[in-house]
């Protein structure tokens, strides 16, 4: 008996190759929201870790830390120091500021600034809310876990010299200073109580009045600084 050999026809090769094709796009498509999904959760996972450090330097000296600003509780008085500094004795590690899906913390990220001060080595993934930075106590606080302390720092422009953003302002000042898409279209952000989420930046404020901004502590002061 003759052996019947058996031809693909130019169709078929098509149909098949685009089958693969499509299979493997899906297959990378759950690759990227893994990965994204992966990033989430490790930078909430910062976050809270910021989070307890800074609560815990509230608890013993009753006051939150500057964004940036002299120590005068060491002797002689500490040189400059950003907000993260004040929590060392508090146990926070250098891992614990970088989100990352945060560009501009990745070695040899190019800000496209000429004497930027920082650099991927000494930047920040999470930018401070300026309202806690003037020597404010927790204790005013009447809804703390609606509250922002901490947002995502933006990865461009004039966001990247930042370590904090004056929320005591109207959100059109400061709002490019902020990520608002660094986790799959949202970002993560961190509340007084102790709780960091994934949320969409315009819920977080609102109206964008002093009353449905979650970055305005009313406790603090009355209305937007002109």
């Amino acid at each position: 008996m003759r052996k019947r050999t058996i031809h693909f026809t130019l169709v078929e090769l098509l149909v098949v190759i685009a089958i693969i094709a499509i299979l493997a796009s899906l297959l990378l498509t759950a690759l990227n929201v893994a990965r994204s999904q992966a990033s989430k959760i490790n930078c909430i996972n910062n976050q809270k870790q910021c989070l307890l450090a800074l609560n815990s330097y509230v608890d013993d000296w009753h006051y939150f830390p500057p964004v940036h600003g002299v120590n005068p509780y060491t002797s002689p008085a500490a040189a400059t120091q950003e907000w993260w500094e004040y929590l060392e004795d508090e146990k926070i590690k250098r891992q614990h500021l970088l989100c990352p899906a945060d560009p501009a913390v990745r070695e040899g990220f190019d800000d496209g600034i000429t004497g930027d001060e920082y650099d991927w080595f000494t930047r920040e993934s999470y930018i401070f809310n300026g309202m806690f930075a003037f020597g404010k106590k927790r204790d005013p606080l009447q809804n703390p876990s609606d509250t922002v302390v901490f947002c995502e720092r933006g990865d461009y422009g004039d966001a990247l010299n930042h370590q904090g953003y004056p929320s005591f302002k109207a959100v059109n000042v400061w709002e490019l200073r902020v990520r608002k898409t660094r986790h799959m279209n949202l970002s993560n952000y961190s509340f007084a109580d102790g709780h960091a989420t994934t949320l969409d930046f315009e819920w977080t404020v609102g109206d964008r009045t002093e009353a449905g901004n979650k970055h305005f502590v009313k406790e603090y002061l009355n209305s937007y600084v002109p």
